[in-house]
């Protein structure tokens, strides 16, 4: 599809391309790992029951940016107090619901900060603010879903733009 005089940059840009989305992938399973390492542990050293199921839910929906965080911590509370209720610790529930909100608002705090604008801007070799304003762009443009495929969308466009620029004298 791809004219012969093109077909030069175009190999470049598919595989600049292919080699930084992985990176941005592998960028996605540490966040994903450390984030669940992060609450599980500290769930576990507060003492909530099902400390590890629900660190490893947070951190799985920590991916989907904003509502991710939300729906785990929402999910977490929900299990931690009916972990309580199932076993009959009924002065724990309210405690035990509290906590996670504290360690999931804390991670969240955390992942915002320092690990997202550090793994991303790492693994697809952007600044971490442009990460942000394509992320920004992405939810303004389509939403949740556009938030989602905004990293690799910008890195995509990034590599083509690079490629074509250096061609421009």
């Amino acid at each position: 599809l791809t004219p012969s005089r093109y077909e030069k940059d175009m190999s470049k840009i598919l595989h600049n391309s292919k080699s930084l989305l992985v990176r941005y992938f592998h960028g996605i399973l540490l966040e994903v790992g450390i984030m669940m390492t992060l609450e599980a542990t500290a769930l576990i050293i507060i003492g909530v029951p099902n400390a590890i199921l629900i660190g490893f839910l947070g951190g799985l929906l920590n991916v989907i940016p904003y509502l991710g965080p939300l729906m785990g911590a929402i999910l977490g509370m929900i299990l931690a107090g009916l972990s309580e209720l199932s076993f009959g610790s009924y002065d724990l529930v309210f405690s035990s619901i509290f906590y996670v909100a504290i360690v999931f608002l804390s991670a969240n705090v955390i992942d915002n900060i320092v690990l997202q604008p550090q793994i991303y801007s790492k693994s697809v070799k952007a600044h971490p603010v442009e990460i942000f304003l394509a992320i920004i762009i992405g939810g303004k443009l389509a939403g949740v879903v556009g938030m989602i495929f905004a990293i690799p969308t910008y890195t995509i466009i990034k590599v083509v733009v690079k490629q074509f620029n250096s061609r421009i004298k």
